[in-house]
C-alpha cells in the first residue's frame, strides 16, 4: 500500500532534473523516461508523483502540462521555459539548463539544511531524555524525602521546592503543552500559506528558522544565493528583470524574502533606480543593486550574479561552522545547567538532613 503522508523532498526534485536529461540523451523516449525513473524511488510520494507525471504524458500532455500541476516542487517560470522548449522542440538542451541551474541552487541549500536539522536534533533528544529522567526521580524520590523532613518537622531546602514545582507542573501538564502544539500545528496546516502549496505552519517555521540568531543568517544566506542563481538563469536565457524578480519569488521559501522582493520590484516598476530599491531594503548588500544595474545595460551580467552566488555559499559554509560551534557551546552550558541544577535539588535534602540530625 503506498503512503500517502510521506512529503517529496528537494534531494528527490535534484535528482528528477539531473537524471530526466540524461535519460533522454541516452536515446528513451519520455514516456519511457519517466517510468524509468520511477524505478529505485525510495519516496512514496516522489514515486505517486512520477506516476501521475507519466500517465499525463503517456495521454498526450506536454511535459511542462504534466509538471504544472505540482508548482510547490516545479515553479511557474521553470514549466514556461519547458512550455516554450517543447514548442520549438528544443526539449534536451533546456532541460540540461535546466538542471545545471537546479544543481547550482540546491547544492548549497540541501546540503546545509540537513546539517542544520542534524545539528537541532541532538539536543532536542537529549532534552527530551532529561525532562523525562527528571519527571521521574521528582515524582518517585523526592516525595520520599517531603515525607521524612515533614516526620522531623523539616523543611525542604526552597531550591528544591522550586525545582520541584516546576518539573511536577511540566509533568502534570504536559499533555495541555503538546496539545497546544498539536492544534496550533493543525489549524495553520489546515490553510494555504504565502506561496502556493505550502501551509502557514510551513511559512510560520521558515520565519522562526530566518530570525534565529546564528542559523537564521545561514538561512538568509541561503535564499539569497537561490535569488541570486534564479536572476542570472533569468536573465541569462535573455528574460527581463522584471521576469527575473518574478522567478525569484516563486522559488524562496520565506514569505519575509517573498515579500521584500515584490517591493523591490514594484519600486523599479514605478521608476526607482534599482539601487535605490535595493537601498531600502534591509536582505540585499548593495553590491547586488549595483550588479542588477549592470545587468540592465550588460547582457554578460548574468556571470557577476553566478559568481556572487558562488562567493556566499562559500561564506554561508563558514558561517554554518561558526555557528554551529557556537550552538555546541551553548547546548552544552544549557544541559549543564539543567542537570546541575537536578543535581543540586536532589542533594539538597540529604546535606539539610544531615545537618538538622
Amino acid at each position: 500500500m503506498q503512503m500517502t503522508k510521506s512529503k517529496v523532498l528537494s534531494e528527490d526534485i535534484a535528482d528528477f532534473w539531473s537524471e530526466l536529461p540524461a535519460l533522454l540523451e541516452s536515446g528513451l523516449a519520455m514516456p519511457e523516461a519517466l517510468e524509468f525513473l520511477q524505478q529505485g524511488q525510495d519516496n512514496p510520494a516522489m514515486v505517486a508523483m512520477l506516476q501521475t507525471v507519466h500517465a499525463e504524458v503517456e495521454h498526450g500532455k506536454t511535459l511542462a502540462m504534466a509538471l504544472n500541476k505540482y508548482p510547490q516542487h516545479f515553479p511557474a517560470f521553470i514549466t514556461d521555459i519547458l512550455d516554450h522548449a517543447e514548442q520549438e522542440q528544443n526539449l534536451q538542451p533546456v532541460l540540461v539548463e535546466i538542471a545545471q541551474y537546479q544543481e547550482a541552487r540546491d547544492l548549497a541549500e540541501i546540503n546545509l539544511t540537513k546539517r542544520i536539522q542534524t545539528t537541532l536534533i541532538y539536543p532536542i533528544i537529549m532534552l527530551s531524555f532529561i525532562f523525562i529522567f527528571a519527571i521521574l526521580l521528582f515524582r518517585f524520590v523526592l516525595p520520599g524525602f517531603q515525607e521524612i523532613f515533614d516526620g522531623f518537622g523539616a523543611k525542604l531546602p526552597a531550591f528544591t521546592k522550586i525545582v520541584f514545582a516546576i518539573i511536577t507542573w511540566i509533568g502534570t501538564y504536559w499533555w495541555l503543552l503538546l496539545g497546544l502544539v498539536l492544534i496550533a500545528y493543525f489549524i495553520l496546516n489546515s490553510s494555504k500559506g504565502t506561496k502556493e502549496g505550502t501551509s502557514q505552519w510551513d511559512d510560520f517555521m521558515a520565519w522562526l528558522i530566518l530570525h534565529l540568531p546564528g542559523f537564521g543568517r545561514t538561512y538568509r544566506t541561503l535564499e539569497m544565493i537561490r535569488s541570486l542563481r534564479t536572476w542570472a538563469f533569468m536573465l541569462a536565457r535573455g528574460y527581463s528583470l522584471e521576469q527575473a524578480f518574478d522567478a525569484s519569488m516563486q522559488v524562496v521559501n520565506t514569505p519575509t524574502y517573498i515579500s521584500t522582493l515584490r517591493h523591490i520590484k514594484e519600486a523599479i516598476a514605478s521608476g526607482t533606480p534599482i539601487i535605490t530599491a535595493l537601498q531600502q531594503q534591509l536582505w540585499f548588500p548593495a553590491k547586488i543593486g549595483h550588479i542588477l544595474h549592470l545587468a540592465i545595460k550588460n547582457t554578460k551580467a548574468h556571470h557577476l550574479l553566478a559568481k556572487l552566488a558562488d562567493r556566499y555559499t562559500q561564506n554561508a559554509k563558514a558561517d554554518f561552522e561558526t555557528d554551529q560551534r557556537i550552538f555546541g557551546i551553548f547546548m552544552t552550558v544549557i544541559l549543564f545547567l539543567i542537570v546541575g541544577s537536578m543535581v543540586i535539588a536532589t542533594y539538597l535534602p540529604i546535606f539539610t538532613m544531615a545537618a538538622t540530625l
